[in-house]
């Protein structure tokens, strides 16, 4: 209390917290230039700080800016190695493009390295491959999922439904009959 009256407690404002406040409000907005100049002042506030590195690299990447938006994906990747969120959001990059999409796919390797294969990542290699129409990668993949959880219907099913896509019949039927095991009323 200050002569009478009650001081209410204000935190600071800085440089970040404005800037941020700012580009949500502009994201929101759809105005992305805007989005665009705060979040850069984010970043530049303070470019170890991940989040603010890919806020400004995914406005940058879809304000068109992709020379900016690779130096900022790979700087982060650069100084945090193994931060799934940036491995993650650098092979979306790399995935948009068929002439690195192989990029892509190794990134997605490494999380496979780190973590085991999971769902996700099949689904992931699963949707690059089909959208550059490579052969022979998926059978692969799915096969990893599997061999990582024999005993789960549901990637066994995947499995049994991507034989028989890529027209490999008495194998799909093989994994039917042990789904059909493991799961009678299925």
């Amino acid at each position: 209390k200050m002569n009478g009256r009650i001081k209410i407690f204000r935190p600071k404002r800085t440089v970040r917290n404005s800037a941020m406040e700012l580009w949500n409000i502009y994201i929101f907005q759809k105005d992305y230039s805007q989005a665009e100049v705060y979040s850069e002042k984010a970043y530049k506030y303070n470019p170890k700080n991940i989040w603010y590195g890919l806020l400004y690299a995914n406005i940058m990447n879809n304000t068109g800016n992709k020379k900016e938006a690779i130096k900022i994906y790979e700087k982060l990747l650069e100084d945090n190695p193994e931060n799934a969120d940036v491995i993650i959001e650098l092979a979306d990059f790399y995935a948009s493009d068929k002439k690195s999409y192989k990029k892509a796919i190794e990134l997605f390797d490494r999380l496979e390295n780190n973590y085991g294969m999971t769902e996700e990542l099949f689904f992931e290699k699963e949707r690059i491959y089909y959208k550059y129409n490579v052969k022979g990668k998926i059978i692969p993949e799915i096969k990893k999922l599997v061999d990582a959880n024999p005993e789960n219907t549901r990637f066994l099913g995947l499995y049994a439904e991507r034989l028989m896509n890529e027209g490999m019949v008495d194998e799909s039927y093989d994994v039917y009959l042990k789904l059909f095991e493991l799961d009678p009323d299925n």
